[in-house]
């Protein structure tokens, strides 16, 4: 009885992340950190992600404080936006610090006057498709496998 406690206690407190010394580690849109960043694009370049997309990422100049940022955008293949290294731009995302670098995970861009969204306004990516049991109801049979109940 005493190893299940034990065992259950270190699981918990392994999950929760307290053991780990850097738990700023890992980038992933919250949306009780959402900021509005305006600046000059530095750089535009790719990087490749966990699932073997590359990632739009700007590098960007904060017109303000001259803060730089990372910001992420989306895969390669969603993104659509024309825009070149010096557009000024306004992103509106997810902030993370992740070794004393900002990152913002971008929800939105504004370019010249017209609105660009990645993520929906609670933080998930346009490019996922739809998310089961909010366009769909699962309860009236749309979806189902046929043969299966």
């Amino acid at each position: 009885m005493k190893k299940k406690i034990v065992f259950l206690f270190l699981s918990i407190f392994i999950l929760t992340g307290a053991a780990l010394p850097g738990k700023d580690k890992f980038k992933y849109f919250r949306i009780d950190k959402i900021i509005s960043v305006s600046g000059k694009i530095i750089k535009i370049k790719m990087e490749d992600s966990y699932r073997k997309n590359k990632f739009v990422i700007f590098e960007l100049k904060e017109l303000k404080s001259n803060e730089q940022y990372d910001i992420e955008i989306s895969p390669q293949w969603f993104y659509g936006l024309e825009v070149a290294e010096g557009s000024i731009v306004e992103v509106k995302g997810s902030l993370n610090i992740i070794k004393e670098k900002k990152i913002v995970i971008a929800q939105s861009i504004i370019f010249e006057g017209e609105v660009f969204n990645f993520r929906d306004k609670f933080g998930f990516p346009l490019w996922r498709g739809k998310r089961q049991g909010f366009e769909k109801s699962r309860w009236k049979g749309e979806g189902r496998r046929k043969g299966k109940r």
